[in-house]
């Protein structure tokens, strides 16, 4: 990833461990020391790990959110910590990384799944996914250049039994 030039606001979600956190350590290294970096995830103490982290070795300002929680997404406390840890903010770029999720129940074949099953993983992976990039849209939509970017999972690169939840959801990404 070549250097962003100008300020930039970075949404992450998943940003607490694994790939995310990695997501964050290397997009920390390549903005502008006026860009900020918020961190969405579930836990708080390793978020607080990852700001601290990334704001002592490189010359951006970070803030975290730990009520991030795909299953049960609370859009109205999300909206609120955008807007109030971007206040008084002015950027140029907007990356967002949707990062949280599930690769589902990789064992039950589709025909053992119930209609539970089915709605649980539809919530995590893409309701929620669309509800949070609509809001941080709607929130940033006077930031002129905006970058979405979707992950996918270890499933795109190694093999699993049953992955009919997977492949439901990605085709509907």
């Amino acid at each position: 990833m070549a250097p962003l030039v100008s300020s930039t606001l970075v949404v992450v979600t998943g940003a607490n461990r694994g790939f995310g956190r990695h997501i964050v350590e290397q997009i920390a290294k390549k903005v502008q020391p006026a860009s900020k970096i918020l961190l969405l995830g579930r836990d708080s103490s390793t978020l607080n790990e990852v700001k601290s982290y990334i704001t002592a070795k490189n010359s951006v300002d970070a803030e975290y959110y730990s009520g991030y929680e795909c299953a049960n997404l609370d859009t109205v406390a999300l909206e609120k910590f955008l807007t109030s840890a971007t206040e008084g903010s002015a950027f140029e770029n907007l990356v967002v990384v949707h990062n949280a999720g599930t690769v589902g129940d990789v064992s039950t074949p589709a025909s053992e799944l119930s209609l539970e099953d089915a709605q649980t993983y539809m919530s995590i992976n893409f309701s929620s996914m669309i509800a949070s990039n609509n809001l941080v849209l709607s929130v940033f939509g006077n930031i002129s250049h905006r970058f979405v970017v979707h992950i996918s999972s270890l499933c795109a690169l190694a093999p699993f039994k049953a992955l009919s939840l997977y492949c439901s959801g990605k085709s509907h990404s």
